[in-house]
């Protein structure tokens, strides 16, 4: 299946679920050899937008799954689309693997002044929350796509995931009564 039927394939199953995107920006890694979109969709939840990569689906060699990833943000900084674009970058280039549990420190790299302001020096991959479990994968890719929600997540909480594992970071999670939405949010970790 072609690049171009993939995506297709991903933009038809958004817009199923959250309608037309707003907006849409393309980024490249320094190089220039890697190139990805990060679609908007307002208010998706009353208030928030949710930011969601197109191109990560091509790199299947790599991760053996076609993947695309979201991020729902109430009140956005407006470089939000370039921060989630070089994370994301950053990763393909590094060889991480993208999957349940994964996290990925050094937003201070991209943005200092984003870790000074909302306090979040990782991002943390997750299953998608409060969305319907169909959203999960696209269809008409069966077992071969997923996608995973991005939450921006403290130091301690990074270094909770590192000591304790990924599903004792869920539960407590599940558990906390924060808004993953809001940057501004304090850390489950005290």
């Amino acid at each position: 299946m072609t690049d171009s039927k993939i995506g297709e394939l991903f933009l038809n199953h958004f817009e199923k679920y959250l309608s037309k995107f707003a907006n849409a920006e393309i980024f490249a890694s320094d190089d220039g050899f890697h190139r990805l979109q990060i679609i908007s969709y307002l208010n998706v939840f009353e208030g928030c937008v949710m930011f969601a990569s197109f191109g990560l689906s091509k790199y299947y060699e790599k991760y053996k799954k076609y993947i695309e990833v979201y991020s729902i943000i109430d009140s956005p900084p407006e470089e939000f689309s370039y921060l989630m674009s070089s994370v994301l970058l950053s990763a393909i280039e590094n060889k991480f693997v993208l999957k349940r549990g994964t996290a990925i420190r050094g937003l201070s790299r991209v943005s200092s002044q984003f870790v000074e302001k909302y306090n979040k020096q990782a991002i943390y991959f997750t299953r998608p929350h409060i969305l319907p479990e169909e959203f999960r994968s696209v269809k008409s890719l069966e077992a071969n796509s997923e996608i995973f929600q991005i939450i921006f997540i403290t130091d301690d909480e990074y270094k909770y995931i590192i000591e304790n594992g990924v599903d004792k970071f869920e539960v407590l999670l599940d558990s906390s009564d924060i808004d993953v939405f809001n940057l501004h949010r304090s850390g489950i970790i005290k």
